[in-house]
C-alpha cells in the first residue's frame, strides 16, 4: 500500500497544484453555475425579460455543456485536462466582462452559450481527469475520486 507521500505522482501533478485545483473548482462552479441564481433578477430587470426568458439562457449553457462533453472528455483522455481547464475558466472569465454588457437578449444567449463551453471546459471532468492521473496506485485513485464525488454530493444537500 502507498503511503501519503508516495500517492501523489511527482512530476505529474504536485500536492500544491491538486490543492491549487481544489481552490479552483470552487471558484469556477460559484461563478459558473450559482453566480446565474444571484443574478437572475438584476439581469430580469435590465433586460426587460421574463424569468422563463432570462432562465432559457441557462438551459442553453447545460445544452452546450453536455454537447461539448464528449469533445472535452477526449482531450481530457489525451492529457489535455490543465489546458481545457485553464482555457475554460479564462475563456469564461472573459464571457462574465461581456456579460456585464450585453446590450440585449440576443447577446446574453449567445454569451450564456459560451459559459456552458467553459463549463465544458473547466468543470468536474478534466478536474477528475488530473486527480485520476495524479494518483499513482488504483487505490488511491479511487479513494480520491470516491472522496471528489462525495463532495460534489455534500453541495447538493443544505442545512436548514
Amino acid at each position: 500500500m502507498p503511503t501519503q507521500a508516495t500517492a501523489v505522482r511527482t512530476g505529474v501533478v504536485s500536492r500544491a497544484a491538486l490543492n491549487a485545483l481544489g481552490a479552483g473548482q470552487l471558484v469556477n462552479w460559484g461563478v459558473f453555475y450559482y453566480a446565474f441564481a444571484v443574478l437572475l433578477r438584476p439581469v430580469q430587470r435590465d433586460l426587460s425579460l421574463p424569468a422563463w426568458a432570462t432562465t432559457g439562457a441557462f438551459s442553453l449553457a447545460l445544452l452546450t455543456s453536455a454537447l461539448l462533453a464528449p469533445a472535452i472528455g477526449r482531450l481530457n483522455d489525451r492529457g489535455h485536462a490543465r489546458r481545457a481547464i485553464v482555457i475554460g475558466g479564462f475563456s469564461g472569465a472573459a464571457l462574465l466582462l461581456v456579460w456585464a454588457m450585453v446590450p440585449g437578449v440576443l447577446t446574453f444567449y449567445v454569451v450564456w452559450m459560451g459559459l456552458g463551453a467553459c463549463m465544458a471546459a473547466a468543470l468536474y471532468e478534466p478536474a477528475f481527469a488530473l486527480v485520476t492521473r495524479a494518483h499513482a496506485s488504483a487505490e488511491s485513485r479511487q479513494r480520491a475520486l470516491a472522496a471528489g464525488d462525495a463532495l460534489r454530493r455534500a453541495r447538493q444537500y443544505r442545512v436548514p
